[in-house]
This record gives C-alpha cells, structure tokens and sequence, in this order.
C-alpha cells in the first residue's frame, strides 16, 4: 500500500453545493475571497489562455524554492496540457481578478461518471482562490458527473489536509508492487 498515492474521490453535488455544516468553512473562504476581491470565474479559451499561462508561469517562480525534478516534471505537463487542451481532451478553469488570471485548474473525464482534476494552482496572495476555483469549475462543468477525482497527496501534509477537509467519498487505494 502506498498512502502518499491514494486517490481523493469525492460526490460531484458536494463540491458544487457546499451544502451544510461540514462545509462551512469552504463558504467562509468564498465569502472572504469575494469580499476581498472582484473576481469573476471563466473557462480556458483561446482568448485567455495566455493569462493561464502567464498564472502558471508565475506560480512556479514564486515555488523556484522548491523546485525539484518532481515539480519540474509537473511544470512541463501543465504546459503541454496548455498547449494541447483540445487533443488531450482537457478543459479548464481560471479564476480573474482585475483581467489577471490568480487561479486556474485543468482536468479531463476519466468515464461518463468520473471526472479527473490533474492541476490546480493559485499564485501567492490569493491562497483561498483555491477553495473557489475548486468550486466555480465544478459548478460550470462537472454537474454531469457523479465524482470527481481530485488525485493522490503526493506525501505532502498541508496537500493531505486540504483533501480531507473536503470529505472524500472514497480514498482509494493504491499499491506498489
């Protein structure tokens, strides 16, 4: 068993409801985004993706601390899944404030049920943008889903923690052999 690539699978109607006390403080974070900023949510375009781009661009330079094989690895998929959105099958999201993209998402169907996240990212002083990018792609485009997959933790503990305050239907497992 490998924990650290256990999937986070959670009920398409949760992440797009936010619906009761389990998930009061995801609406705090909303509330506190759109009292804090102008933001309007959109999908990824032709007409924006350069805004993605340059979201993505800069999310990775404030992280050049961190910056590892892994992260490279991952820096160089979402720019093929940029770059390739209509062959990959990908859609996304990205959340704008003042014309400037400061969070997006990309992700593809796994089948008719599940729908598949890969990336999410918000750029530094818009860090509860992740719980409304989270919810405005959902909301825009995952309620023909029943889940959605939101990936494994990597390992990484503040990752882990998000996702379980989510309240995974299902932490599937994963083995090594």
């Amino acid at each position: 068993e490998s924990r650290n690539e256990f999937d986070y699978i959670y009920n398409s109607s949760d992440l797009i409801n936010l619906s009761g006390k389990k998930y009061h403080s995801k609406r705090n974070h909303i509330s506190f985004f759109t009292k804090q900023f102008d933001w309007h949510f959109e999908n990824i375009t032709d007409e924006n993706i350069d805004k993605v781009k340059k979201c993505a661009e800069i999310w990775y330079k404030q992280h050049a601390d961190r910056m590892d094989d892994e992260l490279k690895t991952e820096m160089h998929g979402v720019s093929l899944m940029l770059d390739n959105m209509d062959i990959l099958n990908i859609k996304g999201g990205a959340i704008a404030v003042d014309d400037n993209v400061v969070a997006f998402t990309l992700g593809s169907p796994i089948n008719d049920n599940v729908y598949n996240i890969h990336i999410e990212k918000a750029i530094n002083g818009y860090e509860t943008a992740y719980t409304v990018i989270n919810r405005e792609f959902a909301a825009h485009n995952l309620e023909n889903y029943k889940y959605i997959n939101r990936e494994d933790d990597l390992g990484i503990e503040g990752l882990r923690k998000s996702k379980l305050s989510y309240k995974p239907e299902i932490i599937l497992p994963k083995y090594i052999c």
